[in-house]
């Protein structure tokens, strides 16, 4: 498979003292976060829905390698730190500030809101370059809240998670049982075989008391920054216009059947969203 991508370094980091303070922190951590746990299933259970698994229109009318070319816009030099599944930190992927489309950039300027992104077993042994991939994919996906809203997704965190549920619902649940509360997104990618949709996400109807979750599954790259795009909107409290794989209108990110065709969003939607920029980030 051949991808156009930017020059990037990975390091692996030789952890050699032990980490007692990052094992204390942790469990207290954890002891916090347990006096919270009612709280925050109640407040699940009344702000948030989990989203139809989005099953959209299949093109096949471009070549896959085409499909999986990338080109995206980074809007700021980072080093994203890399973590195994038990939130160990093993390396860092340096990504430099990188404009290749202007007209879809905030350039730095607009509301920054932070990802964490986690892949699972099946993603990782599927590509070599599944680092890259997974925060190409991102960038790509948050060139459409750039170019609306002025909201720019900025990769933190990539790291490991291990799937083991049965159907998506029970996936994004473990998923969430990875949130740290760090991040304004946790994004994760899958390639499981019992994951039978193409993404699926909680729907909020306000800002959650923590992150704002959602799963992908693997298509290309092109299709699944889409899909990044479509289930992000979901947290933002956005609902489907169709899901109907065969409709055709209206054209939106939001329509199961122009879901791999278009970035835009319907006006409607557009006006909503745009009222709900402050949920995540910081920023004007």
């Amino acid at each position: 498979m051949k991808r156009i991508g930017l020059m990037i370094s990975v390091s692996l980091l030789v952890l050699t003292a032990s980490l007692p303070s990052f094992q204390i922190a942790h469990a207290v951590e954890a002891k916090q976060k347990g006096s919270d746990t009612v709280s925050e299933a109640k407040w699940y259970a009344e702000n948030a829905t989990l989203s139809e698994g989005l099953k959209g229109y299949t093109d096949n009318s471009l070549s896959i390698q085409s499909q999986d070319i990338l080109k995206p816009n980074i809007e700021r030099s980072e080093d994203v730190v890399i973590t195994d599944e038990n939130g160990k930190v093993i390396g860092k992927l340096t990504s430099p500030k990188s404009i290749i489309t202007p007209s879809l950039s905030t350039l730095a300027t607009g509301r920054v809101a932070t990802v964490g992104i986690k892949v699972d077993e099946e993603y990782r042994n599927k590509y070599w370059d599944w680092i890259t991939r997974v925060r190409d994919i991102v960038e790509v996906a948050d060139d459409a809240f750039n170019r609306d809203f002025n909201i720019d997704l900025s990769v933190k965190n990539i790291g490991y998670w291990m799937s083991s549920g049965n159907n998506d619902a029970e996936l994004i649940n473990e998923l969430k049982g990875y949130g740290t509360n760090e991040y304004d997104f946790v994004i994760g990618f899958t390639s499981d075989s019992k994951m039978d949709t193409q993404g699926v996400a909680f729907q909020y109807n306000s800002p959650p008391p923590g992150e704002a979750f959602s799963l992908i599954l693997d298509q290309n790259a092109a299709r699944t920054a889409n899909a990044v795009q479509h289930e992000l909107s979901h947290n933002y409290g956005l609902g489907h216009d169709s899901i109907d794989p065969n409709s055709s209108y209206p054209i939106c990110i939001m329509n199961y059947g122009t879901v791999y065709s278009t970035t835009q969003w319907h006006t409607e939607h557009k006006n909503l969203l745009s009222g709900r920029t402050h949920w995540y980030g910081v920023g004007p």
